[in-house]
């Protein structure tokens, strides 16, 4: 396991990101600067409903249209 400031080429980032951390694009940013050419970006946030829930779902548009 390495911390943000490796200089080496990783497989695998993996993020724990909550609503007071900043800026989510910055920080994929600096990932993708590290990651392999084939690499992949892991983001986990709390769960809904819990404190620090960074990305609150968007409920679906309910509107039903009438012929």
């Amino acid at each position: 396991m390495l911390d943000e400031d490796t200089d080496e080429v990783v497989d695998v980032v993996l993020l724990w990101w909550r609503e007071g951390d900043g800026d989510l694009v910055d920080t994929l940013m600096d990932a993708i600067a590290s990651l392999a050419e084939d690499g992949v970006i892991w983001v986990l946030t709390p769960k809904t409903g819990r404190p620090d829930t960074c990305c609150p779902p968007k409920s679906p548009s309910r509107r039903r249209r009438r012929a």
